[in-house]
């Protein structure tokens, strides 16, 4: 059974952290003259987010086990490395333990079937603290 289903805008608790989406930018296409692009048949959606410890003790904040896309078609869509690595210094999230109490930004970027649309995310926090129903958010504006 699936967990509640926010707006873009909510503020969303799960897994010991709040997550706030700050921007949502599909497509999103990497700078000008990146060795990578999108596929043909695919986009790459960069999510710009901020997550805060809201646990008792600090936490490993990992993407790929925070973050879950689905399509229309309900496919999983984990972060994708290869357009993550096109995003300027120090705007990449990089994976690391969060102190109690301590937000941490950053983005990542999903590579995406371009007909999925609606997606939507569901946020599992640190996944040995997630629920058995995590929530999930309309990526749609």
């Amino acid at each position: 059974m699936p967990g509640k289903l926010y707006k873009l805008t909510d503020t969303v608790t799960e897994g010991g952290f709040t997550l706030k989406i700050n921007s949502i930018t599909m497509p999103w296409n990497p700078p000008a003259g990146s060795q990578f692009t999108p596929a043909p048949t695919r986009s790459w959606l960069m999510m710009d987010f901020s997550v805060t410890n809201v646990s008792g003790g600090q936490l490993m904040f990992d993407t790929i086990g925070a973050f879950d896309l689905r399509d229309n078609a309900n496919a999983t869509h984990l972060t994708s490395v290869v357009p993550g690595d096109t995003l300027p210094a120090g705007k990449l999230f990089q994976d690391h333990e969060v102190k109690p109490g301590e937000t941490a930004r950053g983005e990542v970027v999903f590579d995406l079937p371009q007909s999925g649309a609606p997606f939507r995310l569901i946020f599992s926090g640190n996944m040995w603290h997630a629920s058995q129903n995590p929530p999930s958010i309309s990526l749609s504006k």
